[in-house]
Parts: C-alpha cells; structure tokens; sequence
C-alpha cells in the first residue's frame, strides 16, 4: 500500500480501522497518512485504531498516525495502542505519531519483535479507564507489554510531549525480559510527562528495565533516592534544543512542531555509529551521518558520527520558542512534514 489516505475509518468490532493484518499476511505500508481513526466496542483483545497486527510481518515506510483513538473506559477498559496494536514482528521507519489516545500505549502497544527507526512520537497520551482490574494509563508514546521474550529495539527515536494519566508519558515497559531486554539507542526522551506525583522525572520518559545507550533523557541522572540509578551507556541529560519544541501554534503534537535539533544542541555528534548500521538517512530524507565543523562529537565510530534523535543537524537552525501546551487531537495537514526546514 502505497500513497494513500486512510481518514475518518470507523471499526465497531474494537481495532483496525484502517486495516486488520490478520494470521498469515505480510503487509507493506509507504508514505501513507492516517488520520482520525476510530475504534470501539467491547473485547478483551481491543486494540489499534488505525491498525491491528497480528500476521506474519507488517513493514511501515515515511507515514504519519495522526488522531487516531479507541473508544476509552467503558466496556473497553484496556484498549492498547492508539496508532498500531503489534502482536507481531513490526517494523516502522521514518513515520510521524502526534496526537493519538490509548489506554495503554497511546500510539504504539507492542507485544511481539519490533524495529522502530528515524520517527518521532509527540502529543500521544495514554487515558486511565477508571477500571480497578486493569493497569491503565501506561506509556503515552509506547508500551511494550509482552510477557513472552521479545527483540524491541528503537534507534533514532524523538520522543517529546506525549502524556500518562498513571506511569511513563514516553516509553512504559512491563513484561518478561529475555536474553536482552528493550534496546532504546540514540534517541532523545524529553518533556514527556505522568499524573503520578511518586514518579521520578525520568520515569515519566522511560519505566521498566529497558537498555538505554546514547540516549539523551531528562532527569536521568537526578535519580531517585535510596535506589540504584539506572543502567545506561554513554547517556546525556541536557536540553536537546530544539528549533521550536512546540511549533509555531504553541502546541505540542501537532505536525508543525519543529523537533529538528538547534545550533549548539548536546547530542550533535553524541551517539553510536553502530546502531545505525544499514539506516542512511534521517527522517527529512537527507544524510544520516553529516559531520558537524563546530561540535566536538562525543559519540562512538568512524567520522563523522550521527546525531541523536530523528533528525540530523542541519547548520543554519536556531531555537525558538519551546513552549509546552497541550491539544491531544492536532488538526493540522502533515504532508509537509518532511519538507519543512
């Protein structure tokens, strides 16, 4: 599937609005644009608005999920994954995910293997039910709830301003860890934020035991009292600076946020070459790997080293305003999103 528009779908059976990969499909989607998806009904197995994965293979290329939601409460008190409910290998490169609700998971639930690429998740927000039997309001990014072992890794990821009702705005992870657990490398967790007033800031941008390396993550090293800080490698906790966090409507998760790294940003050449192996370009489509003249990297690998995040650093970009307000279902036209500079 490729260059479509798949808007305003409706699902009565509880997921996959847009599409449902059902046993035994392998699915390819490419510069496709969801937008406003719904899903609702009654199951214990509710989940994806836009789509439901549970086929051999479901590939996503150069998309935006924008909007899209489950019916929240209810007879739905688990509804996962706003965007993408994943119980599948899943693999997502250069897509967009603003706006999006969920239980738990507001864009992305993950249950099975997954690769996520060079995407940014912004403005997601994950809605507590109410329900007393069900955990809710888990991971306003992402939520990786599976219980069997699983290979997840995200690379390249800009994950800012999505929101939790209960645990982990950005990244929430709860389940059996295998061999080796979630991989998050060269990603910015920024600004993400949870209801829960016990949590440590840098619990509302990642909970769980998750590897972090070459990650730049607020509050990371502030910790917590009486506990062991957590394991990470080469990690910075610096504002990333940003062009203009919350875009030129002041609003964040809406497609005009410019997340594009600033002038003088930390993670400019500040990652590990080695987890962009076979990744060649940034989200924008340009060069994955632009040496920056004025930086002294700190990163790992041969020149010139990568930059943190979904984007690489043009020269030229300046910060602008940053300021943090919320809309949770962004209006805005997307398709400009890989064309602003």
């Amino acid at each position: 599937m490729t260059n479509c528009g798949l808007r305003q779908n409706y699902a009565g059976h509880c997921y996959g609005a847009a599409i449902y990969n059902g046993p035994n499909s392998t699915t390819l989607v490419s510069r496709c644009l969801f937008g406003g998806n719904e899903a609702v009904g009654a199951s214990a197995s509710m989940g994806g608005a836009a789509i439901k994965h549970e086929g051999q293979m479901l590939a996503i290329f150069d998309s935006a999920f924008i909007r899209t939601r489950l019916a929240l409460g209810g007879n739905c008190p688990r509804a996962t994954g706003g965007a993408i409910q994943s119980l599948e290998p899943l693999v997502v490169q250069g897509c967009y995910f603003g706006g999006n609700q969920a239980n738990n998971g507001g864009a992305l639930a993950l249950y099975g293997d997954a690769t996520i690429v060079n995407s940014v998740f912004s403005g997601n927000y994950a809605v507590a039910s109410g329900a007393t039997f069900w955990a809710t309001g888990h991971g306003g990014a992402l939520a990786i709830l599976s219980y069997r072992p699983r290979q997840i890794t995200l690379q390249g990821v800009t994950i800012v301003g999505n929101d939790a009702a209960e645990d982990a705005g950005g990244i929430y992870f709860r389940g059996t860890v295998g061999p080796e657990p979630p991989l998050v490398e060269n990603s910015i967790l920024w600004s993400n934020r949870s209801n829960n007033g016990q949590l440590a800031r840098f619990q509302e941008q990642v909970h769980g035991a998750v590897d972090l390396r070459y990650d730049d993550i607020e509050e990371l090293i502030a910790g917590i009292p009486g506990e062991d800080p957590p394991q990470c490698t080469a990690c910075l906790d610096a504002d990333p600076l940003f062009v203009r966090g919350s875009a030129q409507d002041g609003l964040v998760g809406t497609v005009d946020d410019h997340l594009r790294l600033a002038t003088g940003s930390p993670v400019l050449d500040a990652p590990g070459n080695a987890g962009f192996v076979g990744v060649t370009t940034d989200l924008d489509g340009g060069a994955r790997f632009v040496d920056d003249p004025a930086t002294v990297g700190t990163g790992q690998g041969t020149p010139p080293v990568a930059d943190m995040g979904a984007y690489e650093f043009r020269s030229g970009l300046a910060v602008g305003r940053h300021r943090r307000r919320h809309r949770r279902q962004p209006t805005r036209r997307w398709w400009g999103l890989r064309r602003q500079r």
